[in-house]
């Protein structure tokens, strides 16, 4: 008669299965976190209040980084003779580049201005290259406009994606937003982007985004990781069920007779 021995378990797969396990789990128990604080970034943004202007004006460099993800009510003459165009940008699949001017606060902000800044840095949105790269895009802008947007004050290297020299020249084609605030005088420009909404009079759609992933894409990601982490224990179930011995057992009355002669 011949048994089959279900498993058989060597130490290193084992311990390379467990290890993978564990990891995977992490990752889907870290991307459950990430979901969670998503959903509180979500959550505060709504709950806090649109600022102005004045109040731009009247942080200092330090505390301008508390006012990140904010919406923001502005209304200012657009600085058309410097136009930016931050290269590298996607949209529907389509290369372009997204528009960046500066904006001469007016208004309330204006009669409230403090010797420092009394400009602020707006990317209106997303236009779509030409067809040569050589040929740069026609930029309309209105001289004086209402706008709403989103503050962001930190992090601004993360939007480079290549190493270049900056272009000569107006409209002046720039590889990152690190940049274009590097060679700003500060005392003129406050040193954070507001990202416009898309409206009528400037039809510039906005491809930024305050939360880039949603808590939805991480919970589905949490998911994945631990079905990968299920899947690992299965495989290696498997694996050592197919590796099982083969033991042959003699029958006693074989035994017997054997032993009579």
């Amino acid at each position: 008669m011949i048994i089959f021995q279900r498993f058989s378990v060597s130490i290193l797969p084992l311990v390379v299965t467990l290890a993978a396990f564990v990891a995977m789990c992490k990752l889907g128990f870290w991307q459950l976190d990430r979901a969670e604080q998503k959903r509180q970034q979500i959550a505060l943004f709504s709950q806090q209040g649109e600022i102005t202007g004045e109040d731009l004006l009247q942080r200092t460099a330090i505390t301008l980084i508390e006012l990140n993800g904010r919406k923001v009510k502005l209304h200012g003459k657009i600085v058309t003779d410097n136009t930016w165009l931050l290269d590298n940008k996607t949209y529907n699949g389509k290369v372009g580049y997204n528009v960046i001017t500066t904006l001469q606060l007016q208004g309330k902000e204006q009669q409230n201005q403090t010797p420092q800044a009394k400009q602020v840095l707006v990317n209106w949105g997303w236009i779509q290259a030409s067809k040569y790269r050589s040929e740069l895009p026609r930029i309309t802008l209105p001289d004086n406009i209402e706008l709403t947007g989103v503050v962001r004050t930190t992090d601004f290297k993360q939007f480079s994606l290549q190493q270049g020299q900056d272009e000569n020249g107006w409209p002046k084609r720039v590889q990152s937003i690190s940049s274009i605030i590097a060679n700003l005088d500060t005392q003129d420009v406050l040193p954070v982007v507001v990202y416009a909404d898309t409206n009528e009079n400037i039809n510039y759609p906005q491809i930024y985004k305050p939360v880039v992933m949603s808590p939805e894409k991480h919970q589905a990601y949490a998911v994945q990781w631990f079905l990968l982490a299920l899947s690992s224990l299965v495989v290696f179930m498997f694996a050592s069920l197919h590796k099982g011995k083969q033991i042959q057992k003699t029958p006693r009355s074989s035994l017997k007779e054997n032993n009579e002669n």
